[in-house]
């Protein structure tokens, strides 16, 4: 099952992406902002106070209702009345928003997808003590960030690079936050001993190149979101493993899953829209 984040902040996208994918079994989410076509998915996030910016209250509810048709969909912000009439299964989630909100948001869409004249439901607002944020994971910034845009992420097993194919390719790409990012890890990863990359408390990859292996238990669009944004790279941390740790026994505690380094490598560079080598 796909959710499908429209105009949400990155720094929200980010962490909803993480969120769901812990809290929901079996669900993925892809980031959209409003300058390029929203994919289809299966459930929608909406950011309405963006939504409404672009549309404006008179087609707001009626481009809402174009785009989400009778599946479910979340509408986050402020929404005004004649708007939420426009459809249902929706579901209204005023800011500020707890993580338990956003959870029990996303399950009465979901469910209420099979009561498609049901009214618009309301969630309450969590205590402001509690907002959803990427706080939660590890990650705070107060700069300001931009969406991805909605292409879908690539997948593992499309392809291979070498680290010496991948690190001659980075430079390619048109997206200066993606140069950085991997410049740095294909620096990195020309070093010798495996190394762990942090992206939040809980998640991140770990680097073995000298047995040609990746552990990783964050999903390909979280990397994406992390490559595409100068702000979410610089909070990545990279540590080096001493030679005494034993890096599979410690991806496998983290329940990591285990890939070929080369089908990773050729996925990041896929993300950073890089010139791949014929």
């Amino acid at each position: 099952m796909k959710a499908v984040l429209v105009a949400l902040p990155e720094r929200d996208a980010f962490a909803l992406t993480l969120f769901v994918g812990k809290v929901l079994e079996g669900w993925q989410c892809d980031a959209a902002d409003l300058a390029h076509p929203v994919p289809a998915g299966d459930l929608y996030v909406v950011d309405m106070d963006a939504w409404l910016a672009r549309h404006g209250r008179a087609q707001a509810g009626a481009e809402l209702a174009a785009l989400v048709g009778e599946r479910p969909a979340v509408l986050v912000g402020n929404v005004p009345a004649q708007v939420a009439a426009h459809g249902a299964p929706w579901v209204v989630l005023p800011r500020p928003y707890g993580a338990q909100s956003m959870r029990s948001a996303l399950e009465e869409a979901w469910t209420a997808r099979a009561r498609p004249t049901a009214a618009p439901a309301d969630v309450a607002p969590a205590p402001a003590e509690v907002f959803f944020s990427t706080s939660a994971f590890g990650f705070s910034t107060a700069e300001p960030m931009r969406v991805a845009q909605a292409t879908p992420p690539p997948t593992l097993g499309e392809g291979a690079l070498s680290i010496e194919a991948f690190r001659a390719c980075v430079d390619s790409s048109p997206n200066e936050a993606c140069r950085h990012f991997l410049r740095q890890l294909g620096d990195r990863l020309a070093q010798p001993g495996a190394f762990e990359m942090g992206v939040t408390l809980i998640n991140g990859i770990i680097f073995n190149p000298a047995q040609a292996w990746v552990a990783s238990n964050t999903p390909l669009s979280v990397m994406r979101m992390v490559c595409r944004s100068r702000a979410l790279g610089e909070h990545v941390r990279i540590t080096a493993l001493a030679p005494t740790v034993d890096a599979r026994a410690r991806a496998e505690q983290r329940g990591m899953t285990v890939h070929p380094l080369d089908d990773m490598l050729f996925a990041l560079a896929q993300m950073g829209e890089c010139r791949l080598p014929h």
